[in-house]
């Protein structure tokens, strides 16, 4: 029974050794208690990744229209909506991402080039 999540009365799912998820459709446990996105949650984030892409290159087709500056304007809200479409995927995925395997510190104190 202790491989299974347990739910909250604030509707969070909690798989062992985890915090808890905002809703129980956000996250699955598989059977090491791993979380990770849920079917639902990964429809509706691309479901708004392409809304975020439709509507950039909606926008600059309009403002194409109203300026006469047709496709320059379609092109970049194309390029707008894929860069706020690819932000909002990787600002939502990434919490499941965990952390990642790098040096505790970057940067100039990390090479030493005077011996």
């Amino acid at each position: 029974m202790a491989d299974t999540p347990a739910t909250t009365p604030g509707r969070s799912v909690v798989c062992p050794g985890r915090a808890p998820a905002r809703t129980r459709s956000a996250v699955s446990c598989d059977e090491s208690g791993d979380k990770g996105p849920g079917a639902a949650y990964l429809a509706a984030l691309g479901t708004a990744s392409a809304a975020s892409i439709f509507l950039g290159t909606l926008a600059g087709l309009w403002l194409d229209s109203q300026v006469g500056t047709r496709p320059i304007l379609t092109l970049c809200g194309l390029v707008l909506g894929i860069l706020c479409g690819g932000l909002l995927f990787w600002s939502r995925i990434r919490p499941f991402l965990g952390e990642p395997d790098t040096p505790a510190h970057w940067g100039p104190d990390t090479y030493d080039d005077d011996n």
